[in-house]
């Protein structure tokens, strides 16, 4: 036997001799009443292992069903040219704000007009790059807000 082992057994025996403590009774219902109060919550606001069995399974289906509908819209809006539709729907929403709208609208046809020419990859490489970009300035903003906070909370 190694001394880890020998040091667990001993830690074991020597916590089993302590007399067992109550908790003190407001502490007891404290713990209860917030147990009372997360089995009312509704099913979407608890967490999913607290959901029963029968949501689990169907939280299956209904996230690949939503994830298959997200590529079906993207499909359809990729290559049945739903793109000029949009744009022509976008027109007549802008027309009435003139040359906001009209230079909104170049903005959106110009975008729209890049990405249809681009290649998949660029178009998906462009996509992550603003992903990551946005995930860093918002872990870098919550950083620094965090580090702000601590600063501000240590000097009060």
């Amino acid at each position: 036997m190694d001394k880890f082992t020998e040091l667990e057994k001993w830690t074991d025996h020597r916590l089993k001799l302590l007399p067992l403590k109550e908790a003190p009774p407001p502490l007891i219902l404290d713990v209860l009443a917030r147990l009372n109060e997360r089995r009312k919550l509704a099913w979407w606001k608890k967490t999913f292992w607290e959901w029963t069995s029968g949501q689990k399974l169907m939280a299956i289906p209904v996230a690949l069903g939503g994830a298959f509908l997200t590529g079906y819209l993207a499909f359809l809006v990729w290559k049945l040219e739903l793109l000029s539709r949009l744009i022509s729907l976008m027109q007549e929403v802008l027309r009435p704000f003139s040359l906001l709208g009209e230079f909104l609208l170049a903005l959106i046809t110009s975008m729209f007009s890049i990405a249809r020419s681009m290649d998949q990859i660029w178009l998906y490489g462009s996509l992550a790059v603003l992903a990551v970009l946005y995930v860093t300035s918002i872990g870098l903003g919550s950083y620094l807000l965090h580090f702000q906070w601590a600063k501000k909370t240590s000097q009060s």
